[in-house]
């Protein structure tokens, strides 16, 4: 019997992909998130790229923009040791630590989905268009504004997290938006949720 997801408001319970339960296997979970991809399609989620990127096993990357030396050495590390896997990395790839951490997956040639927080761009960005153009990369934008805001990147944060099989943060300040985010899927949500 579907229920609706017990840790998310009403603007998040019909387009979050983990809104709809019926199983906790990984294979019943993927079918329930492409119900609710066709599901999102009314609320104004756009793709363009590789969408089979979508039924993969997803790991969403968040960092704060400010992080010391030494985190910055761990998110390397974390996501060299990605690059060894099948697993995708969806983040919105925004803050200076993300922004490397795409570097490093694009040069591994490693699949990324891309979550934008403002409408698909017109033209794919120049350091994006290989991985575009070899299918290993999908964006999804969540909003229809031309420009990325603070309140866009907070939606699309969450909905790149709501999207993945598992959650990875950097260390955060308690005043981040991150740690709203951290806090209410590490205490409501199933998904396994890290801090490196």
């Amino acid at each position: 019997m579907y229920r609706p997801s017990p840790h998310f408001g009403a603007v998040y319970v019909f387009i979050h992909p983990r809104g709809l339960r019926v199983s906790n296997s990984h294979k019943v979970a993927k079918t329930e998130r492409r119900v609710s991809h066709i599901v999102a399609h009314f609320f104004m989620e756009e793709y363009l790229g590789n969408e089979d990127l979508l039924d993969r096993y997803l790991v969403a990357f968040f960092a704060s923009r400010e992080y010391s030396e030494e985190v910055a050495q761990r998110a390397v590390q974390w996501a060299e040791e990605i690059c060894q896997t099948d697993k995708v990395v969806i983040s919105g790839f925004h803050s200076p630590l993300e922004k490397e951490v795409l570097r490093i997956l694009l040069e591994h040639k490693h699949p990324v989905v891309v979550a934008l927080g403002r409408a698909l761009y017109k033209r794919v960005p120049p350091n994006l268009q290989q991985a575009f153009d070899e299918g290993r990369l999908l964006f999804v934008s969540f909003r229809s504004y031309s420009r990325h805001s603070s309140k866009s990147s907070e939606i699309r944060n969450w909905k790149a997290a709501g999207l993945a099989d598992e959650v990875y943060f950097t260390p955060f300040d308690r005043t981040s938006l991150l740690s709203t985010l951290h806090f209410t899927f590490e205490k409501y949500s199933k998904t396994p949720v890290h801090i490196l």
